[in-house]
């Protein structure tokens, strides 16, 4: 079949000649070439049965491919538009997280960043070193420990727990021979006897003034040394101590909170432990409070010792 044309000019030439036919003729049967039998009709049905075969087939087939090409056009553009305002809004919302990751990095201290990353990881001793022992150095709050102590010498290997406040500290592995050491406020915990040599008068011990830590070999030591110390914040709690504790130098957990004090030796600043908030209040104090007492003591010194109450002085006259 011929392709009709866009204008319709072969459909009205055809029915032109439709116009100038012969008047209908009754239809017979013939026999082809081949014996089949084919019907005959007149000119004016046959081309008119044409004529309105090819219009419809041209309309038909000319509206699908108007309605075609309209779905072509009009739906990749409707797809597209939704498809680039999704990539669009997808690609601000990756910039404002990359925007918010970078202000949040930021605003961390350092190192922060790569600790943040860990997920309730505890942080062990040589990590503790390397983030805070330089960091507390350079503050430089220097503290005393200022009541005497209770000490023994084990005798027995074991493992010694240490509570505070009614909470678990840490745990202590004790060797024979590594001194045990009990503060004012009862807690006790392990340390190497060269540690021990270092903080405390060991050559120098009194007597106890308990007679149930003397029953168990304490004496009592003045203590020598003094530590860096540091206030634990809520920041550096969020970053590096989201478990609620970190790895001592003795290998065990040891628990860490808000407001409790990170303790490095001075001298020395080779390791990092917690102290309670409570027990550092308690029997530690700071270097111009230990000097003011110094002086105190060297002035009182020099006055001579008070006379008992009751007993005239020099100045009074004797009757």
């Amino acid at each position: 079949m011929t392709d009709a044309p866009a204008d319709g000019s072969f459909v009205a030439k055809l029915k032109q000649e439709v116009s100038n036919a012969p008047p209908d003729s009754p239809t017979t049967m013939t026999t082809g070439e081949a014996g089949t039998s084919s019907p005959t009709t007149n000119a004016s049905a046959t081309v008119v049965s044409m004529v309105d075969a090819e219009a419809a087939e041209a309309v038909e087939v000319g509206g699908a491919a108007e309605v075609a090409e309209t779905e072509t056009e009009s739906r990749p553009e409707a797809e597209l538009g939704v498809q680039a305002e999704t990539v669009a809004s997808a690609a601000m919302a990756a910039e404002k997280d990359d925007r918010e990751e970078v202000g949040a990095a930021a605003s961390m201290p350092p190192a922060a960043a790569e600790v943040a990353s860990a997920d309730a990881e505890v942080l062990s001793q040589e990590r503790m070193v390397e983030l805070f022992v330089e960091k507390i150095i350079q503050e430089n709050a220097v503290f005393y420990k200022c009541p005497m102590v209770h000490a023994r010498v084990a005798t027995v290997a074991g493992k010694l727990t240490t509570v505070v406040g009614g909470d678990i500290e840490t745990t202590n592995i004790v060797q024979v021979g590594d001194v045990i050491v009990a503060n004012p406020a009862g807690e006790q915990y392990a340390m190497s006897m060269e540690n021990f040599k270092l903080r405390y008068a060991f050559d120098n011990p009194l007597p106890s003034d308990s007679d149930l830590l003397a029953a168990e070999g304490f004496q009592r030591y003045t203590p020598l040394g003094k530590i860096w110390a540091h206030l634990v914040t809520k920041e550096e709690m969020d970053i590096y101590f989201t478990a609620g504790s970190f790895i001592a130098a003795w290998g065990e957990p040891m628990l860490v909170r808000q407001g409790d004090m990170l303790a490095v030796p001075n001298p020395g600043g080779n390791e990092i432990y917690r102290i309670d908030k409570v027990a550092f209040d308690e029997t530690y104090e700071t270097e111009a409070k230990r000097e003011e007492k110094v002086r105190q003591l060297q002035a009182s010194a020099k006055k001579g010792p008070t006379p008992p109450a009751g007993l005239p002085t020099r100045r009074e006259p004797i009757e």
